[in-house]
């Protein structure tokens, strides 16, 4: 090229005719996928969604290393796809790192299917070299040994972000390219295809996948009846009995969220102004207000207040809250994102019912919307009305127009979800709180009575009618007719033994026989 010469015109013949057309973009060079991935990143919605592309591109980047866009194909794509659902169910979460320690490096991705590929290898050579079990015995043991890969709805989930990532190289970024590679279905068929080819009778692959259900009424109740509700000692650990009833986030959420069938992001954004009287009926709003961030327009609408929360004082504590304060629950809150708080909330409660004893895999906390949505179904509460209380889709119905003029039919159909709470109020605390919970009958316990020639009990036999569990057996000791062995226990007197039994009695139905 010589001097004064025109870049444009000598380079005419050594480019493409797309290239010449869009020159300028030929010299700025290629978009990288981690300046694409930072663009993206820095241009998502919310914090919540900046985390999840830069989750995915870390991914990304790991696998491919930092190449340009452009060298993307289809064939990457599903390299890459496979390659992601061999990763843990719990990767990340290994490293290490607590409130003391936090410096600690993450394994990478491949490191750890590295570690899980050994894990699983090792354990299945053990079963395999055992020639006396069939092989549906061998398939049985491994699925109990085996890591658990990611979920296939999560995989289907970063091949979603990633589309995104490339998408927002084409509105941000001025990219040309392909930006749309796979559907989901064809994705999982190719991993299928992959996953058969070795025709191994013992391969198979193991997710954890989140079917969440619907509480069952023993663990209704036992949150019903735990500390929580009925009085802990201390602030930070509600899991310990005690006399302190705390009514804030961690008490009124949990109630809300399984009286009204809400999502919690809904719950945790509600403000002092959106409980109101509506034709008579006391009611929240949910998502109304401009500032509320909702699923879908179906999220916007107007229901009735439960019956459970209107005995609890539910009303009366709102209007105790401070004059200058809008949301009602501000707590979780504080210094985070919008989309982040229903998770970081969770997070808490998850602990909370870890303590509890009631954390479950598949009953967890968001499942408490499942289980009042089908406690009305059970209840034979119309199928319009359950989605209208849900907030989902409802065919032309618009939930906000549509709750607003059903709230008095809507509140008649909440109360069929009959949570079978006694509520009292207490002197000492001031308010009302939960006395007993009846859902869940107790089982039934046979007391068998041996009497002495004086008609003094001589031996207290208490077996469950359910599974012949025997719960207590005492017998009077001869050198002391008034003291009882149980188990192993020597010199237990009548009262201490009566207390047992009362005690017994407050678990099982017991019937003299």
């Amino acid at each position: 090229m010589l001097d004064g010469e025109d870049i444009r015109i000598t380079a005419s013949n050594l480019l493409t005719e797309d290239e010449n057309k869009d020159f300028d973009r030929f010299i700025a060079g290629e978009i990288t996928l981690s300046g694409d991935i930072e663009s993206a990143v820095a241009n998502a919605m919310s914090q919540d969604m900046a985390r999840k592309y830069a989750a995915t591109g870390a991914i990304a980047l790991e696998f491919w290393g930092d190449i340009a866009l452009s060298t993307v194909s289809t064939e990457h794509v599903k390299d890459l796809m496979w390659f992601v659902q061999r990763i843990p169910a719990l990767h990340g979460k290994k490293h290490g790192n607590n409130r003391f320690v936090k410096d600690r490096q993450n394994a990478t991705k491949r490191e750890e299917i590295e570690i899980a590929d050994l894990h699983d290898g090792t354990l299945r050579a053990e079963i395999e070299a055992d020639e006396l079990l069939p092989l549906p015995e061998k398939r049985a043991r491994l699925a109990e040994v085996l890591v658990p890969r990611l979920a296939m709805t999560t995989v289907g989930h970063h091949l979603d972000r990633l589309h995104a990532i490339f998408r927002n190289a084409q509105e941000t970024l001025e990219y040309k390219g392909q930006i749309r590679f796979l559907t989901n279905t064809k994705m999982q068929q190719h991993i299928k295809v992959q996953n058969e080819k070795n025709k191994d009778p013992l391969f198979f692959r193991k997710e954890k996948p989140k079917d969440r259900d619907s509480w069952s009424q023993d663990r209704l109740r036992k949150l019903l009846l735990s500390p929580i509700f009925t009085g802990c000692g201390f602030v930070s650990q509600r899991w310990k009995p005690g006399t302190m009833i705390v009514r804030d986030a961690k008490y009124w959420v949990p109630l809300l969220v399984m009286t009204l069938g809400s999502r919690i992001l809904e719950v945790l954004q509600l403000k002092k102004t959106d409980l109101i009287v509506q034709d008579g009926v006391l009611s929240l709003q949910l998502g109304i207000t401009a500032e509320h961030r909702v699923k879908t327009s179906d999220s916007k609408r107007v229901l009735p207040l439960p019956q459970l929360l209107i005995d609890l004082s539910f009303v009366e504590w709102v209007h105790s809250l401070p004059a200058n304060q809008r949301l009602l629950f501000p707590s979780p809150a504080k210094g985070a994102d919008i989309a982040a708080i229903s998770g970081n909330f969770g997070k808490q409660l998850k602990t909370l019912f870890t303590h509890l004893g009631i954390a479950d895999w598949h009953e967890d906390f968001y499942a408490l919307r499942k289980t009042m949505s089908s406690a009305l179904e059970d209840a034979g509460v119309p199928e319009n009305h359950r989605q209208a209380i849900a907030g989902h889709a409802g065919g032309t119905t618009i939930n906000r127009s549509y709750t607003r003029r059903n709230v008095s039919t809507l509140k008649s159909e909440l109360d069929k979800f009959d949570l079978k709470v006694t509520v009292g109020f207490s002197e000492r605390l001031g308010h009302p709180i939960i006395e007993s919970c009846d859902l869940l009958a107790k089982p039934g316990a046979n007391v068998e009575v041996e009497l002495d020639a004086d008609d003094t009990a001589r031996v207290v036999r208490i077996k469950s009618t359910q599974c012949g569990k025997v719960l207590v057996h005492a017998r009077s000791i001869d050198a002391h007719p008034s003291k009882y062995q149980i188990g192993n226990e020597f010199g237990c007197t009548s009262k201490e033994l009566a207390v047992r039994l009362r005690k017994i009695s407050e678990d099982y139905h017991l019937c003299l026989v």
